[in-house]
């Protein structure tokens, strides 16, 4: 009877060995898989992150020339603003020069007045 346990005992470990057996290699199959589903994820999240920093390379070139555009015109509009300056300043001389001039001829139609005054006084009594 001994001689039959034994056996029945060792087919069972031959069975529990072939079954191990067929899980490791489950197992294996299974990691392999998981090292390529990695693998791929990795090579995408590569790719993506190429395509991101490149977009964003872009969008800062952008910016920069959009800055460089805004520097220019605000250049522009300064020397605009300082163009108006120096035509305000025109404005206010040839305005402070008509002033003067009507001040003149207001003097000369006053002058040219009493001279005829003058003349009127001179020939009437010259008249006598």
């Amino acid at each position: 009877g001994g001689v039959a346990a034994n056996g029945k005992m060792q087919s069972d470990w031959a069975e529990n060995d072939n079954s191990r057996n067929v899980q490791i290699k489950a197992l294996q199959r299974r990691n392999k898989e998981l090292e390529d589903v990695c693998a791929m994820a990795l090579q995408d999240i590569s790719r993506l992150s190429t395509t991101v920093l490149a977009d964003l390379e872009k969008k800062k070139q952008d910016l920069v020339s959009k800055s460089t555009a805004l520097s220019a015109l605000h250049v522009k509009f300064d020397k605009q603003s300082a163009d108006m300056s120096a035509l305000e300043c025109k404005y206010a001389l040839l305005e402070k020069e008509h002033v003067e001039l009507l001040a003149r001829e207001t003097l000369s139609n006053a002058s040219n007045a009493e001279m005829s005054a003058a003349a009127a006084v001179v020939s009437s009594s010259g008249a006598t």
